[in-house]
Formats: C-alpha cells, structure tokens, sequence
C-alpha cells in the first residue's frame, strides 16, 4: 500500500478516536484557549490532522504518479465519514444548525449512489474541481467553527455557512449532470 493510501486511510482512523474523545466526557475544563474545553481542542487538533492527510494524500499520489482506483474511491468517503462526524459534533455543541447537516448528508447520500453505481459499471468516479472547491471551504468552516471563531463575528460564521452549503449543492449537482447517464443506465 502506497504512501497515499496510508494517509487517506489514518483519517478513517482519527474519527473513532474523535468520538472516544466526546463519549469519555472527561475533558470538560476550559483551557484558556479562544474559550475552549480540553475535549474541543483535542477534536480540533484530530480534524485539523485529518484535513492536513487530506491534502498531502492526493498531492503525494499526484506527484509520485501513485494515483489508485483504491484511492479515487476511499478519499471521498474519509472525507464524508470525517465531514460527518465533526458537523454532528458542532451540531452536539449547538454551534452548527441541524438543516445544514441534513444538506450535507443528503448531497454525500447522492453522490455515494452515483459512486455505487459507477462501480457496477467499472467506472470510479473522481472528486471534481467544484467537489473538491466544497471540501476546502467545509474544511476551513469546520475548523472556524471548532476554534470557536464564531464567537468574534457572527457574519463571518453565517458568510462560511452560506459558501459551504452552496458549494455542497452546486457540486451535487454537477455530479448527477456529468453523470446522469450512470443513473438513466441503472434503471434499464
């Protein structure tokens, strides 16, 4: 197993460990740092990891020509799986509105099911620019949002909310455009 896939596969691996952090509830103490408890900077130190592999798996199969089809199909779903936990976690803070996390997991459910699809007909389907554009911006609003930032500008919070939800949905969309003919193919 390459370098890549390594990375892109120790992501699935944090998130477990993020959610012992939440569950253990043993890190409730403030810490002095932008207002966060001990267990909210532990979670943003694994996410921000997380999204650190995220980047530097596809730039190392990039430049190391190691790009695999095990790599193609797995980064997308590290990067839901991952996405996933820490909205749900930001929504448990009550820092992230429920409708934005039912957006998010109805877009990766239909996405997935093209993905599904695709695979029946020995295609993968690779994140596209406008897909890729979406899981920076959640990145970085995930990371805002778990620093606490909100706290400073309610604006910027609501602005980050607003770009990453509409990336989620324009990118949705792009997916079933290019490949609505897997979809019109799964029903012959």
């Amino acid at each position: 197993m390459n370098l890549a896939n390594k990375l892109t596969l120790s992501r699935f691996m944090i998130i477990p460990i993020m959610v012992i952090v939440v569950y253990v509830n043993a890190f409730d103490q403030a810490i002095g740092f932008l207002g966060l408890s001990v267990e909210q900077f532990i979670i943003s130190i694994l996410f921000f990891i997380s999204a650190f592999t995220d980047y530097f798996d596809g730039y190392i199969a990039r430049k190391t020509h190691t790009i695999t089809v095990f790599g193609k199909f797995l980064d997308p779903i590290a990067d839901k799986a991952l996405v996933l936990t820490a909205l749900t976690y930001l929504m448990y803070l009550g820092d992230m509105p429920f409708w934005v996390i039912v957006i998010i997991f109805l877009r990766e459910f239909i996405v997935s099911g093209l993905r599904l699809v695709a695979v029946e007909s020995k295609e993968v389907i690779a994140a596209g620019k406008l897909g890729k554009h979406k899981t920076a911006w959640t990145m970085f609003a995930i990371m805002f949002f778990l620093l606490n930032l909100q706290q400073f500008s309610f604006i910027a919070s609501q602005i980050l909310i607003f770009i990453f939800v509409t990336l989620t949905i324009l990118s949705g969309f792009e997916y079933i455009n290019h490949h609505k003919s897997l979809f019109k193919n799964s029903f012959k």
